[in-house]
């Protein structure tokens, strides 16, 4: 399972959870920072998929987190979100997870990064080292 920590320009955190497809799953950390939500949507190029499949899709990518984190598939809310985000794979261009060229959307995207690690800048600085 492909699981990519990711930040935008605001500094909202998600953890991808699989490859493209035609749906995207997600989880996104809830204020105390611990607990997280899980969210599915279709892919902006994926093929349409029905409520039953997405549900499917859903629970399949769900219980291969759990084997991921070797953790009963009942227990995975548990789970703290640095633990899953902690699971990020070290280069996001395996498996072809890449951004699109698109005029503004680092503004509005997500960027892949390892979990504690200072945002990057367009500059190629770290946010803590721009000036």
């Amino acid at each position: 399972m492909i699981i990519t920590h990711a930040i935008n320009a605001r500094g909202q955190r998600r953890v991808y959870l699989g490859g493209k497809s035609s749906l995207e799953c997600w989880i996104e950390p809830k204020c105390d920072g611990v607990a997280w939500s899980f969210h599915v949507e279709p892919a902006v190029t994926g093929n349409p998929v029905s409520t039953d499949e997405k549900r499917q899709w859903a629970l399949r990518t769900l219980v291969a987190l759990a084997e991921a984190l070797e953790v009963p598939a009942p227990g995975l809310g548990e789970v703290p979100f640095d633990k899953i985000a902690a699971l990020h794979m070290s280069n996001p261009f395996d498996c072809r997870r890449v951004a699109l060229p698109r005029h503004k959307s680092i503004d509005n995207g997500f960027m892949a990064t390892v979990p504690g690690r200072p945002r990057v800048t367009a500059a190629g600085q770290s946010k803590e080292r721009a000036v």
